[in-house]
């Protein structure tokens, strides 16, 4: 069951990675920075959080 969820949660993130894709390669310049730096945004907060969990998990071993 496990697997099964792990799977899904990878196949709908490759399909939304390609979705992105198309859209950004397919939108006016302007647009297109504006996605660059949302996602640089998004990138610095997942990298926050992971090295908070990192840290959390570090503490309970």
């Amino acid at each position: 069951m496990r697997n099964r969820g792990m799977n899904c949660a990878i196949g709908l993130g490759l399909a939304g990675a390609a979705i992105g894709m198309y859209l950004y390669n397919n939108s006016k310049p302007q647009y297109q920075r504006k996605m660059e730096r949302g996602l640089h945004h998004t990138v610095d907060e997942l990298s926050d959080m992971v090295s908070d969990l990192g840290d959390r998990l570090r503490e309970t071993m």
